[in-house]
């Protein structure tokens, strides 16, 4: 099997209720949020 790397950048924005929120401008709909 083949590997391959793949760099992404990828944002994190503190919110001010608390938490995170993150996303991938370069994959739509990837994104995610937590504690």
């Amino acid at each position: 099997m083949r590997r391959k790397v793949l760099n992404y950048n990828v944002i994190f924005q503190k919110e001010v209720e608390g938490g995170y929120s993150v996303w991938v401008p370069l994959l739509p709909g990837c994104a995610s949020q937590g504690e």
